[in-house]
C-alpha cells in the first residue's frame, strides 16, 4: 500500500517502527504495474473519490487464495451516487453530475456476498 501511496504522490516516510504518509498532493491513476501485487489496491478508490472528486485504478491482480471480485464496491459507489466504468483493464469512479461542494449521498449498503443471509 505504501508504494501505491507513493506512486499516487504521496510523501511516505519509515522510520523507527513509524510509517508517516503526507499527501497534500495526489493524482488520482494507480496503473497496473502498481496494484498487480495488492489486491487490497481497490481501497485507495474511495478517498480519492472523496478528496479529487475521480479515481482511476486497474483491475487488481490475481488471488493466490482464490477469486474475491470487486463488484460489491462498485456497486456501493453507484449506490452513492458516483458514475463507475470498467475501461480497459481500469475502474474509473467519478462524481458525475455532482457540483463542486456537494457529496455523494448517504445510504445503507450491504456488503455481504452470496450465502451470507
Amino acid at each position: 500500500m505504501l508504494q501505491i501511496l507513493d506512486h499516487l504522490g504521496a510523501q511516505v516516510e519509515r522510520a523507527s517502527g513509524t510509517v508517516t504518509v503526507k499527501a497534500e498532493k495526489v493524482t488520482t491513476h494507480a496503473p497496473y504495474e502498481v496494484v498487480r501485487k495488492m489486491r487490497a489496491s481497490v481501497c485507495v478508490l474511495g478517498p480519492l473519490l472523496g478528496r479529487e472528486r475521480e479515481a482511476t485504478v486497474s483491475m487488481p491482480g490475481g488471488c493466490v487464495i482464490g477469486d474475491r471480485p470487486i463488484d460489491l464496491h462498485l456497486k456501493g459507489f453507484e449506490a452513492l451516487g458516483a458514475a463507475v466504468r470498467v475501461v480497459g483493464g481500469d475502474v474509473k469512479v467519478l462524481r458525475a453530475g455532482i457540483e463542486r461542494g456537494r457529496h455523494l449521498h448517504d445510504w445503507e449498503i450491504r456488503l455481504d456476498g452470496p450465502g451470507h443471509g
